[in-house]
């Protein structure tokens, strides 16, 4: 599912780059779909396949400490996400155009297959 989401946020950033003669509308909707699919595969899977790691009773405290961290980790992840993206938009030039949002909707996908 990580290379489902990946590849819908580099389907959008590659819609977004003006001088490709791409259909901007249908590629824009199909790589919303893919992050839409990608999404719902991982995100619910993350939590429950973490906490199962632990055996209960005995590790109640670092399952504690586990749910602690994971909030803290994606909470940090979309203050970064929401701060970084727009300055990618804005402040940087690319293709000829004032704003570079093939950059802000890139990053993402870059970072997830990274991150894979």
């Amino acid at each position: 599912m990580m290379f489902v989401y990946a590849a819908g946020n580099l389907l959008v950033a590659v819609t977004a780059i003006p001088h490709l003669a791409l259909p901007g509308r249908l590629c824009t909707l199909i790589g919303l779909f893919m992050i839409t699919i990608g999404t719902g595969g991982i995100k619910p899977c993350v939590t429950a396949f973490g906490g199962d790691q632990f055996q209960l009773p005995h590790q109640d405290h670092h399952l504690a400490i586990y749910f602690s961290i994971l909030y803290f980790s994606l909470c940090i992840g979309s203050l970064i996400a929401k701060t970084v993206s727009p300055i990618l938009r804005s402040e940087i030039h690319c293709f000829g155009d004032k704003d570079c949002y093939s950059l802000a909707f890139g990053a993402p996908g870059l970072v997830v297959l990274v991150s894979i």
